[in-house]
């Protein structure tokens, strides 16, 4: 057995269970989950937008192309700067 095969703790099952019991609430019509009570309204907020409609048309392959191929091309090192710019938050 490999080392990450091997578990390292054992499960909590009362924390499995509170758990399950989360999901199986917000599965439901009109959750009302014992628990966690701000992690429930996140979850139930986001099934919520998620459910509300269909996704917004994707942009196919031949458009995708064109965009990206019209964008500049930048050196190695200025994609670096730019990226230890975007690291340290700088706005420089």
């Amino acid at each position: 057995m490999s080392d990450l095969e091997k578990p390292t703790l054992p499960a909590d099952l009362a924390a499995v269970q509170t758990d399950d019991a989360l999901l199986d609430a917000l599965r439901s019509p009109d959750p009302s989950p014992k628990g966690d009570a701000w992690l429930a309204q996140v979850l139930v907020a986001w099934r919520d937008e998620v459910d509300t409609g269909p996704a917004p048309q994707l942009v196919d392959v031949d458009t995708t192309l064109v965009i990206v191929g019209a964008r500049p091309r930048r050196s190695f090192a200025g994609r670096v700067v730019d990226a230890f710019r975007r690291l340290l938050g700088g706005g420089w």
